[in-house]
Parts: C-alpha cells; structure tokens; sequence
C-alpha cells in the first residue's frame, strides 16, 4: 500500500511540475506575443504618424496653391520663368523673370492662352533690355512693365489690362 501511495505522490508531483512547467511556459509566450503585439503596434503608429505628416504637408501645399489662384484670379495669364544670361562689362550676369498679365475678363485670358509663344517674343527682348547695365534697378523694373504693357496693348488691344512681375531672381 505504501508502495501506491509512494506513486501516487510521485505521479502527482511529477503532473504538477509539468503543469507549473507548461503553464509558466505558456505564460512567458503569452508574454512574447504581447511585446511582439506591441512593438508591431508602436510600428503601425509610428507609420501612421509619418503618413499623417505627410498628409498634412500636401494638404498645405493644395491649399497654398489654391489660395494663389484665388489670389491672381481667374482672368490672369501666367507665362513660364525667362532665363536670362548676358556679358556686361566682361562679367557674366544671370537672371529669371516670371511675369504674369491681367486680362481684362476669363474669355480674354481663353483667347490669349494660344498666343503665349507670341507674347514671349514681346516680354523677352524687354527683359534682356532690363538686365543691360546689369542687376535690374527699381527703375529698371519700372520702365520694363511700362514698356511690356505698352507693347502688349499695341498687339492686343482690348484684351491686356496690366503687366505684373512674379519674381525676379
């Protein structure tokens, strides 16, 4: 009897190691699992963090670029950058120029649209008069938007209203 009673404690003992075993086991996978759920969590947020920033800055950028065609309206013409590069006196002088012009209605800038290439030909050789002596003067900017606007109503009478420069660099 005692020899059953032994195993009986033996095989008790032996099922309750292996229980706290397997349970402790189970408990530190289940641990694992967990941080495993949490890094791959804090991986999510961080990735959604950066999208989100990223929205945001093209959100900003939209919205920039519809409050400038807000701004400048509907009824006026952009044209591209002018490069500008000249010798003057041996040193070498490089300059942009974007101009923009004010029509007089949407259906003026419609039909000017087409006559960008001409346009150019007119404000190009102004504004390479306008660099001549070098580095453009307020002066210089001055006489180049009334000699543009000047040109400009020659050719298309009705239709420009005023000549305006965007940037020079």
């Amino acid at each position: 009897m005692s020899s059953l009673f032994t195993w009986r404690l033996l095989f008790s003992l032996l099922l309750s190691s292996l229980f706290v075993y397997y349970a402790s086991t189970d408990y530190s996978l289940s641990q694992e699992k967990e941080e495993k759920e949490e890094e791959e969590l804090d991986d999510l947020a961080k990735e959604r963090l950066e999208k989100d920033k990223e929205q945001k800055k093209r959100d900003k950028q939209f919205n920039e670029e519809k409050l400038y065609k807000f701004m400048v309206g509907r009824d006026v013409l952009t044209l591209p950058l002018f490069y500008i590069s000249l010798y003057v006196k041996g040193k070498l002088v490089e300059g942009k120029l974007r101009v923009a012009i004010q029509t007089k209605n949407p259906a003026a800038r419609r039909s000017l649209n087409p006559e960008k290439m001409a346009i150019k030909g007119i404000i190009y050789p102004l504004a390479v008069r306008m660099w001549e002596k070098g580095r453009p003067t307020s002066e210089d900017i001055r006489n180049f938007k009334i000699d543009a606007k000047a040109q400009l109503k020659i050719r298309y009478e009705e239709l420009v209203k005023e000549v305006y420069i965007e940037s020079i660099l």
